[in-house]
């Protein structure tokens, strides 16, 4: 009996001396050595040590020295030098590290002019437009129309909302999923089996919260051009996913692109009838060779004009399925879309604080080579912060 007491009151000191998981995390980011003590061993076993060490060492080489950890809970706050990493970490019953996820740093701007100045300096063609209410916080080409993208989906919704308001249709309408709808990923539903029951909600819910193309070209055949048409702007003919890859994607596709980019509105009607017979890329086909004209073909709109897109659509609920890179706990509500191909990079997000003063962190850059992914996400992420940063400063 003895025994057992003093194995319990061991235990109960060993408990008493667990690290929090804030703790653990702090005392790995600022050790200069790391245990293997400090992790289950099936952590270890799907990232040994040696990785743990070289991803801290790379923050360290890019960020910049560790200052601290912040927050409560997942995710936490990882501060260093030059940026903030929102970071996941889980212990074990016994207090090791069991899991652990680090999400794409965000810069560290102190204002609104020191990120302008930043983002100037950027090689690639940037458009950024962040606003409180309707005053510019930061406004960088704002006007000029940039390709974004998955991100004009919004428009296809803010169609599909207007003939909805209209009672010409229903959220609860049921389509059957035709095959002549089938797309090219990013989505489900190209996988699905043809003649599968779908309501518009879902079909508008998977083209916003998981960019489905397939989804997407369903809502642009039902809807028809003349619903279409006052949300395309200068793209008109509004392209469906499906001709956007044949055009981007294949050999054939290459040589009508660029007379595509400089035609007339009425010179690509005919145009797209020879784009439309062709077949959709299968993997190994793909032939993706940008030159700066072919940014062009893409879908384009300023960040003014996503910011009228957004507004018609912002406060339904599918749009905060998918957050993008904001924090829910920061916000009342998230609006977000956003969308890429290689060259192309957009994110816009709408934000609402609990008072309901509105946000607007909108950023588009192109290029006639690669964006720079990582360079994108810490810059927005960046602007997300400030915003946040701004609103509770008020």
């Amino acid at each position: 009996m003895r025994k057992l007491a003093y194995a319990f009151l061991v235990a109960l000191v060993a408990w008493g001396q667990m690290l929090t998981p804030k703790e653990a995390l702090h005392r790995l980011l600022s050790s200069s050595s790391p245990e293997k003590s400090w992790f289950a061993e099936s952590f270890l076993a799907e990232a040994p040590l040696s990785q743990v060490k070289r991803i801290l060492r790379e923050f360290t080489q890019s960020q910049g020295r560790y200052l601290r950890v912040s927050g409560s809970q997942n995710p936490y706050r990882v501060e260093y030098e030059r940026a903030f990493v929102p970071a996941y970490i889980t212990l074990d019953s016994r207090g090791r590290i069991s899991g652990l996820r680090f999400l794409a740093p965000r810069r560290k701007w102190a204002s609104w002019a020191e990120a302008q100045d930043s983002l100037l300096r950027r090689p690639e063609l940037v458009s950024v437009l962040v606003r409180e209410g309707e005053t510019d916080l930061l406004a960088i080409r704002p006007d000029t129309p940039l390709a974004v993208g998955s991100t004009f989906k919004v428009a296809v919704l803010a169609a599909l909302e207007e003939a909805i308001q209209a009672g010409q249709l229903a959220w609860e309408d049921i389509v059957r999923l035709d095959s002549s709808w089938k797309s090219l990923r990013s989505g489900l539903l190209q996988d699905w089996p043809a003649g599968a029951p779908l309501t518009l909600y879902t079909l508008a819910a998977l083209m916003i919260a998981e960019s489905d193309n397939t989804a997407t070209d369903a809502l642009i055949a039902l809807l028809g051009e003349e619903r279409l048409r006052p949300y395309a702007r200068r793209n008109w003919p509004f392209l469906s996913t499906q001709v956007f890859f044949k055009l981007i994607l294949t050999p054939a596709g290459h040589t009508l692109r660029r007379p595509y980019a400089a035609a007339s509105a009425g010179e690509r009607a005919l145009l797209l009838e020879k784009i439309t017979r062709l077949p959709l890329p299968r993997a190994g086909e793909l032939a993706f060779d940008l030159a700066p004209e072919d940014l062009l073909v893409g879908w384009r709109y300023s960040l003014r004009e996503l910011d009228t897109l957004f507004r018609l659509v912002e406060k339904l609920p599918l749009m905060s399925i998918n957050p993008g890179l904001a924090e829910k706990a920061e916000w009342a509500h998230i609006a977000y879309k956003g969308g890429s191909y290689p060259g192309v990079r957009n994110m816009t997000s709408v934000l609402l604080t609990p008072a309901g003063k509105r946000y607007l962190v909108a950023m588009t850059w192109n290029s006639p080579t690669a964006v720079d992914e990582d360079a994108f996400f810490q810059a927005y992420g960046g602007l997300l912060d400030l915003a946040a940063k701004t609103a509770s400063s008020r």
